[in-house]
């Protein structure tokens, strides 16, 4: 299995260590740096140019959104984590524009870190819903998504969500590449929606991943 080159990102050097000491249990993690502040992530994210980057939002200097922003930006191809204590609807919307690819909450299970970690580093996104369920229950409640898509719709904005392109997609559920870009804007329009990072967030906040 190739290694998997990784930043760390915190202020805290309890939350580095760790972080460190569970990474290192895994052989094809590498870890090639740590940075206690989103100015120094970013010259390490520059000299090293790792696979992925796990970091904080709140950072002196520089914060956490601030160096998404600036990597996502300047190095798309770097992707992100965000490992955080806080459960923010605003926050967590704000992410998803950036493109952060994943979101784990500080104290989630030691299972789902290392699941976002693999998901995101397949292409896919990964956004912990641990303390959202009672938000996803409230917005699916007032939203019949059963009277609005259909089953074949729901299927593709989860791959979609998911990161999928609409080729993948196509083989997926053996359909062709112009049938789903149909559906896609067919979606788009029931759903008053313009991109895949709209849709993705509409996904997330329904409860459809």
């Amino acid at each position: 299995m190739k290694k998997i080159n990784i930043l760390l990102a915190d202020d805290h050097q309890l939350i580095i260590t760790g972080l460190l000491k569970l990474l290192k249990e895994r052989d094809y993690i590498n870890i090639l740096g740590q940075a206690f502040n989103g100015k120094v992530l970013i010259q390490l994210a520059e000299e090293l140019n790792p696979d992925l980057v796990i970091m904080d939002i709140e950072m002196p200097i520089m914060d956490g959104v601030e160096a998404a922003k600036y990597l996502k930006k300047k190095l798309p191809h770097i992707r992100i984590i965000i490992l955080t204590m806080y459960n923010d609807k605003a926050l967590t919307n704000q992410l998803l524009e950036i493109g952060v690819q994943g979101i784990v909450y500080k104290n989630s299970d030691e299972s789902d870190f290392f699941t976002a970690i693999d998901e995101v580093m397949a292409g896919n996104s990964f956004y912990d819903k641990t303390y959202l369920k009672e938000e996803v229950k409230r917005k699916s409640s007032s939203f019949d998504l059963k009277n609005l898509l259909t089953e074949r719709e729901v299927e593709i904005i989860k791959l979609v969500a998911q990161g999928y392109t609409n080729k993948e997609i196509a083989e997926t559920i053996f359909v062709s590449p112009r049938t789903v870009d149909t559906h896609r804007n067919n979606i788009l329009k029931k759903l008053n929606l313009h991109n895949a990072v709209e849709l993705t967030r509409f996904a997330f906040e329904n409860g459809i991943i």
